[in-house]
């Protein structure tokens, strides 16, 4: 079935923030903060192997490469987009606005949590 993976992941991405809304409390911030980070690595390992995976291939016992260029422009290009757009503070008054709206006092720290360890390229400023 087509998208059947895109369909589990939204499934557990959902069920994730669902569970973290919840119990998340239930964790120190020194944990919460492993677990971001933990996460964080582990997209950046699925994604490098997924890339891998088109841009390697065996034949006669040699590994031959393909398709390396095509990366580099896609990344370029992307950073280029994204700076145009402006998307970093675009980002950021989405979150100065759930700042403002009533309601649950912690939805600026998730977004800044969420944009931190999802945005790297765009900002370098780890804590």
């Amino acid at each position: 079935m087509i998208g059947l993976g895109t369909l589990i992941n939204t499934g557990l991405i959902v069920a994730g923030g669902i569970f973290g809304h919840f119990f998340g409390k239930l964790l120190k911030e020194r944990h919460q903060d492993t677990l971001t980070k933990a996460c964080g690595v582990s997209v950046l390992f699925i994604s490098i192997a997924g890339a891998m995976k088109e841009m390697l291939s065996f034949s006669e016992g040699r590994i031959t490469t393909s398709h390396e260029m095509l990366l580099v422009v896609c990344i370029a290009l992307g950073g280029l987009i994204g700076e145009t757009m402006d998307l970093e503070r675009a980002f950021g008054r989405s979150g100065e606005w759930l700042k403002k709206k009533p309601g649950n006092p912690e939805t600026q720290n998730s977004l800044t949590a969420s944009l931190r360890h999802r945005l790297p390229c765009a900002s370098v400023r780890w804590p």
